[in-house]
């Protein structure tokens, strides 16, 4: 699509990637924009054993959004190897994650 390689050419896709990470520096940037969101893509690569995922900092952002009173929901969405995420019970212990999260926040 024509329009839509343009847009990503003015730097669009660079100034998004940009407030990713600065979500990720500080969770708290999400409170303003909470009353009009009503769902969020929970991305994740792996969970570990101990119920841990080193890329994306839901165990920071989880409090915040609890803490604010957002009432959406949250996809979990897994973006690592398909055969890790058949053989390990990856959103399973992606989910036992956010339960403990939650009871703490």
């Amino acid at each position: 699509m024509p329009e839509e390689d343009a847009i990503l050419d003015r730097g669009f896709k660079n100034a998004g990637l940009a407030y990713a990470m600065s979500i990720m520096e500080n969770p708290r940037d999400l409170i303003p924009f909470l009353p009009h969101t009503c769902h969020f893509h929970g991305k994740f690569w792996q969970m570990t054993d101990d119920l841990h995922e080193y890329s994306i900092p839901c165990e920071e952002v989880l409090p915040v959004l609890i803490q604010a009173g957002w009432d959406g929901c949250m996809c979990s969405e897994y973006e690592g190897p398909r055969a890790l995420l058949l053989a390990s019970g990856q959103l399973r212990r992606r989910h036992a994650m956010m339960r403990r999260v939650m009871g703490r926040a």
